[in-house]
């Protein structure tokens, strides 16, 4: 169960300091201004002048340097969610244009046409590329398991696709299946594009998680 925040401020917010200081400095000046110093004489007027004085310049210096220092904590926190959505964001752009590739290949497939020599080895060097881009980047560089599974995920399906795009290996020509109206190749490539459909919402989630902890994985995760 979450317990909601007190609206109320405590001695230790440095907002409630200032605050004290400007309604103290507010009553004051009204003070003056309705019934003036009359009523007290001499001396005594500037003692509680000066003791005011001293309790405004305490309040406003506790609560001061206390907000810079929570602004700079502000700062600090900031930086670091911005440099680790950076570092996902590098695996996430890399993660997109690889599935870019897979779903241009799965198109091909969806045209129930037999996929091109030329059409596998392209597809391929820009797989291997992909694949080297990511490799060139530390995986150091992510701070959550999660974020860490779904990339080194990612790299197995780049080279389990590479290695199905191989002329070498390429398959019969597809057969049309008149009951499923797909080749088999379709069905094949269709399975591919979802496992990497599955990679780039993983790391998507973990890029949102990074501003909002807590939400909901996943299914299947």
């Amino acid at each position: 169960m979450k317990v909601a925040r007190n609206s109320v401020g405590t001695l230790a917010d440095p907002w409630v300091w200032l605050a004290i200081a400007m309604a103290a400095a507010t009553g004051l000046t009204v003070l003056n201004g309705l019934v003036g110093w009359s009523w007290l004489e001499g001396e005594q007027a500037s003692d509680w002048v000066q003791a005011i004085g001293s309790l405004i310049g305490l309040a406003i210096a506790i609560a001061v340097p206390a907000i810079q220092h929570r602004w700079s904590e502000r700062r600090a926190v900031e930086r670091q969610l911005t440099e680790r959505e950076r570092n996902l964001k590098v695996f996430l752009d890399l993660a997109r244009a690889a599935y870019a590739r897979v779903v241009h290949t799965h198109e091909t497939a969806n045209l129930n046409q037999p996929l091109a020599v030329e059409f596998r080895l392209d597809q391929q060097a820009h797989l291997r590329r992909d694949l080297q881009a990511v490799h060139a980047m530390p995986l150091d560089r992510l701070d959550t398991a999660y974020s860490i599974t779904a990339v080194l995920q990612l790299v197995e399906e780049i080279e389990a696709t590479i290695q199905l795009l191989d002329p070498a290996t390429q398959h019969e020509q597809p057969v049309f299946i008149p009951a499923a109206g797909t080749t088999e190749e379709n069905r094949r490539w269709r399975n591919v594009n979802a496992r990497f459909k599955r990679q780039v919402s993983r790391l998507e989630w973990a890029l949102r998680e990074i501003r909002n902890p807590g939400q909901d994985r996943l299914l299947g995760d």
